[in-house]
């Protein structure tokens, strides 16, 4: 899909009013190297009011992120840094994702946390909107025999059979995917997880107004929708490593860690 077609499925779903601001918000970043709070700020009411899908509905962010490049970094330039890396996988990833146990990863994009998962599963399910990303996933991880790979379109997770799952993760990508389809993703999960499963989710925590194209999605709604599918939040948390030191202060995410009832 090309920029016109882009555009074109924007204006579809959200009018003509918010992609005309749309794209004035981007030409005002690319230009002029800075960021307009104020027309981000009026694309998000705008959503609110008129219950806008904006950049977060699955087909056009699909559209735009096959146009990323992520053969350059890999999906490496929303790192920290390679500390707070290191200590997300310590003491959040290794925490919760056990060795030798079926892991499915929402958004794998290049392989950035693939590759994490990889050594660590028995078998791993790799899903993601993006037919580009999941090709270099699958080329970075061509040697490895554990990885199921799957495009998909919507929140459905219909080729994976029920109660197969024992951990999933997903980093970087809950954060741009709209409340309704976050809550089909959940619907899915309560049905794929086996008993006593563990998700590990990083979504918004306040919103859409801190930047970064968030979706609308808070810390307390996505409480409500685990509870209204049947699975239960642990803790959800915003920090990590020797006294909190790693965070998502930035744009006020957090990482909501839940299970799947023991029968």
């Amino acid at each position: 899909m090309n920029l016109l077609n882009i555009g074109k499925k924007l204006i579809q779903e959200n009018g003509v009013r918010w992609t005309f601001l749309y794209t004035l918000y981007w030409c005002v970043r690319f230009f002029f190297k800075t960021d307009s709070h104020g027309l981000y700020t009026i694309l998000v009411r705008l959503e609110e009011k008129h219950h806008l899908p904006g950049f977060n509905q699955s087909t056009s962010a699909a559209a735009i992120w096959d146009l990323l490049p992520w053969e350059k970094k890999g999906g490496e330039e929303w790192t920290v840094s390679a500390q707070w890396k290191k200590a997300l996988i310590d003491d959040v990833l290794l925490r919760y994702i056990k060795p030798g146990t079926t892991v499915l990863e929402i958004g794998p994009g290049a392989g950035r946390w693939t590759e994490i998962l990889q050594p660590l599963a028995r078998k791993l399910f790799a899903v993601d909107v993006s037919a580009k990303a999941l090709g270099l996933c699958q080329k970075k991880l061509s040697a490895a025999t554990n990885v199921n790979y799957f495009l998909t379109h919507n929140s459905s997770l219909a080729f994976i059979p029920d109660k197969v799952i024992d951990a999933v993760w997903s980093f970087d990508v809950f954060v741009h995917i709209n409340p309704h389809d976050t809550d089909g993703y959940l619907a899915e999960f309560a049905r794929v997880l086996a008993p006593g499963a563990v998700g590990v989710i990083h979504h918004p925590k306040d919103g859409a107004l801190h930047g970064g194209w968030r979706s609308g999605m808070t810390g307390q709604l996505f409480a409500d929708l685990l509870e209204k599918h049947g699975l239960t939040l642990l803790t959800q948390i915003d920090s990590w490593g020797e006294n909190g030191r790693f965070t998502l202060s930035r744009y006020r995410d957090c990482i909501s860690v839940f299970t799947a009832p023991e029968k």
